[in-house]
C-alpha cells in the first residue's frame, strides 16, 4: 500500500473513532434528555395508573421506572414510593381497614360495643366527609363527625333522641288534645327540629326505620335503647359500604372482567386524584396530631370541645408540614395536571354544594316558619287547656278548702262525741256497778222470798193437816153428841 493509502486508512480510523465518540456523546445526551423528559412528564402526569398503562409505542410505563427513579420522585413526598396509582390507593385502603379492625372491642358488653361503633363511625365520617358528592351526604357526615367524636357527645345525641322519641310516641299513642294530628314520622322530625344542636335528619330517618311505626300498640312497647343501637349499627354499615364504593370507583379501570362497570383511564385518574387530594386532610391531621404539631395543638386548644370545623383549625392544619407533605404526595402520584383538575372539580363541587346549602337554608327557613306556626297554634291550644285545667284546679282547691273545713268541723264534733261517750261510759260504768249491787240485793231478796214461800207452803200443809185433824175431831164430837 502506498503512503497515501496508509494516510487515508489512518484518517478513516480516526474518523471512525470520532464518529463513535460522537455517537456515544449523542446517546448520553439523548438518554439524559429522555430521562429528564420522563421525569418532567412524571411531574405533569404522575406515576402510571396501573401496570397496563402504555406509552405511545405500546410499552408499559411501569416497566420504564426503576426503584431509584421512584425513590427520587417520592423523596419530597414522604418516601415509601409506589409503582402505580392503583397500588397507592390499594395500600391506603388496607391501612384504613387495618385501623378499623384495630378499633374492634375485645369485650362483648353493650357498653364496649357502643364505644366501638362510636369510634368506627367517627373515623369513617372523617374520611368520607371530604369525599361527599352531595349536600345531603355532607350534612349527614358532618352530623356523624360531630356527635360521634366523643362518648359524651354520643350521650348527648342519645338524650336528644330519647326526648324526641318520647314526645313523638306520646303524640301517636296517647290522646293529645293540643296541636295538629301528626304521624310518628312527622312528630319525630318536628321534635328533633325543635331541639338545639347539629341537625341530623338522615340519622332520624334511620332511627325511625327501626321502629314499628305502623302499629301503635307495638310502638308503645318499643324499647328506645334497642332502636337507637340498631340505628347506629345500620349507619355504620352504610358508611362501610360507602367507603368501599369510593375505593372501588378509584380502583376500577377500563380493563375489568366482563359485566363489571368500568371507566376510562382518564376518568379513573381523575377519580384517584380527587380521592387522594380529599383524603390528604384527614391523613395529615392524624399525622400532625401524632407528631404533636405545635400550631395544630394551639388551634385545638382554641377550638371548643375538639371542634375541627372551625376556620382557625383548617388554617392551622394547612400550615402543618404533614399536610404539605400529603399534598406533595398527591402531586407525585397523580401529577400536576390531574391534581389541578381534581382541585377544579372539587371547587366546582363545593360551589354546587354551597348553592344547595343556600337552597336548603331557604327550605329550612320555610320549614321553621311552618313548624313555628304549628307550635304557636299548639301553644294556644295548650294555653286553653292549661287555662281550663287551672280553673278546674282553682274550683277543686276551693272545694278542697270547704271539705277541709267540713272535715275539721266533723273532727271537732267527733271529738266532742268522743268526750261525751267517754263521760257516758264512766257514768254507765258507775250505774252498772250500782245496778250490779241492786241485782245482788234483789237476788238475795228473791232467795229469801223463795225460802219464805217454801216455809209458807210447809206451814199451809201443816195447817191443812191440823185442820183435817180438827175437822175429824169435830165430826167425832158431833157424832158422839148425837149418840
Amino acid at each position: 500500500m502506498s503512503l497515501l493509502g496508509k494516510i487515508l486508512a489512518l484518517l478513516n480510523v480516526f474518523g471512525a473513532i470520532g464518529l463513535c465518540v460522537l455517537a456515544f456523546m449523542d446517546y448520553g445526551k439523548r438518554t439524559a434528555w429522555s430521562y429528564s423528559v420522563m421525569r418532567h412528564e412524571m411531574v405533569l402526569r404522575g406515576i402510571p395508573v396501573d401496570d397496563k398503562e402504555a406509552d405511545p409505542q405500546g410499552h408499559p410505563l411501569a416497566g420504564r421506572l426503576s426503584k431509584a427513579t421512584l425513590d427520587d420522585h417520592f423523596k419530597d413526598a414522604g418516601g415509601n414510593s409506589r409503582t402505580t396509582q392503583v397500588e397507592e390507593v390499594a395500600e391506603l385502603q388496607k391501612s384504613f381497614e387495618a385501623t378499623l379492625a384495630g378499633m374492634k372491642a375485645a369485650d362483648t358488653s353493650p357498653q364496649a360495643q357502643r364505644q366501638q361503633v362510636q369510634q368506627q363511625t367517627y373515623f369513617l365520617s372523617r374520611l368520607l366527609l371530604p369525599l361527599s358528592d352531595t349536600y345531603l351526604e355532607r350534612e349527614e357526615l358532618l352530623a356523624a363527625r360531630h356527635y360521634f367524636a366523643t362518648p359524651a357527645r354520643l350521650d348527648e345525641l342519645r338524650k336528644r333522641y330519647r326526648a324526641g322519641f318520647e314526645e313523638a310516641r306520646a303524640r301517636v299513642t296517647e290522646d293529645v288534645q293540643a296541636g295538629p294530628k301528626l304521624t310518628f314520622e312527622e312528630a319525630m322530625h318536628v321534635a328533633m327540629r325543635a331541639q338545639y344542636g347539629e341537625p341530623s335528619d338522615v340519622f332520624t330517618t334511620t332511627f325511625i326505620a327501626q321502629l314499628p311505626t305502623a302499629d301503635p300498640v307495638k310502638l308503645k312497647a318499643a324499647k328506645f335503647d334497642d332502636a337507637f343501637d340498631n340505628a347506629m349499627a345500620v349507619q355504620l354499615e352504610a358508611l362501610r359500604v360507602r367507603m368501599k364504593q369510593k375505593f372501588a370507583r378509584a380502583l376500577t379501570g377500563p380493563d375489568v372482567p366482563r359485566g363489571t362497570p368500568s371507566q376510562s383511564a382518564d376518568v379513573q385518574k381523575k377519580a384517584i386524584a380527587r380521592m387522594l387530594f380529599a383524603l390528604a386532610q384527614p391523613i395529615a391531621e392524624d399525622r400532625a396530631i401524632k407528631d404533636k404539631d405545635a400550631k395544630l395543638e394551639a388551634a385545638l386548644a382554641k377550638a371548643k370541645d375538639t371542634d375541627r370545623s372551625s376556620a382557625e383549625y383548617a388554617e392551622a392544619l394547612g400550615e402543618t408540614e404533614a399536610y404539605k407533605t400529603a399534598i406533595r404526595r398527591v402531586y407525585a402520584v397523580c401529577g400536576f395536571r390531574m391534581t389541578l383538575a381534581a382541585m377544579a372539580d372539587e371547587a366546582a363541587l363545593v360551589r354546587e354544594q354551597a348553592t344547595e346549602a343556600r337552597r336548603a337554608q331557604e327550605r329550612d327557613l320555610s320549614t321553621f316558619v311552618a313548624d313555628n306556626d304549628a307550635l304557636i297554634e299548639e301553644l294556644r291550644d295548650r294555653y286553653e287547656l292549661v287555662k281550663a285545667e287551672l280553673e278546674r284546679v282553682e274550683d277543686n282547691t276551693k272545694k278542697l278548702d270547704d271539705q277541709v273545713a267540713l272535715v275539721k268541723q266533723r273532727q271537732d264534733q267527733v271529738k266532742k262525741l268522743q268526750d261525751q261517750v267517754k263521760s257516758e261510759r264512766e257514768q254507765t260504768k258507775a250505774e252498772a256497778l250500782e245496778l250490779g249491787k241492786a241485782s245482788d240485793e234483789v237476788l238475795n231478796l228473791r232467795l229469801k222470798v223463795r225460802d219464805a214461800i217454801k216455809d209458807t207452803e210447809a206451814a199451809e200443809k201443816e195447817i191443812r193437816r191440823l185442820e183435817g185433824i180438827i175437822r175429824a175431831r169435830e165430826r167425832q164430837s158431833i157424832n158422839k153428841s148425837k149418840d
